[in-house]
């Protein structure tokens, strides 16, 4: 199985840790945004020689948006992060393409938002932890 793995850009480096340990446990594979798909722009993020949103590729939007609703289509699903406090606007969007649009599983992870009417209408499952999360896969 291969899912793509949103999540706001904010929460990139926590979720790439779980990401890599999760992919070793499970066998699934995860199609992170930020750093498995081809982003130059990540490295000058991460080593401090740039502002999110700053550089040419992320300031023209459709770029990234079309790149990611591409590697979406070649996935079998999305697992989401949404969390309180750290809201994006891209994730709810692949949330919403993955399982609207291409009626493909879509997981939600969310503590605080779990019972909310979109997620809970759109998701396949929603889980409060990326735990939770990893026993349904194993299972």
């Amino acid at each position: 199985m291969k899912l793509y793995l949103a999540h706001p850009f904010e929460m990139r480096h926590e979720i790439r840790e779980w990401e890599l340990e999760f992919e070793k446990r499970t066998g699934v594979e995860l199609v992170n945004p930020f750093y498995d798909v081809a982003r130059e722009d990540m490295v000058k993020f991460d080593d401090g020689l740039a502002e999110p949103r700053t550089i040419k590729e992320v300031n023209d939007g459709m770029y990234i948006v079309n790149r990611d609703l591409n590697v979406i289509e070649h996935c079998d699903g999305v697992v989401a992060f949404i969390k309180k406090g750290k809201e994006s606007f891209g994730t709810p969007m692949e949330f919403f393409y993955s399982s609207r649009i291409l009626h493909k599983k879509t997981f939600a992870i969310t503590k605080n938002h779990a019972g909310h009417p979109w997620i809970r209408g759109l998701a396949t499952e929603v889980f409060k932890t990326p735990e939770d999360f990893e026993v349904f896969i194993d299972n």
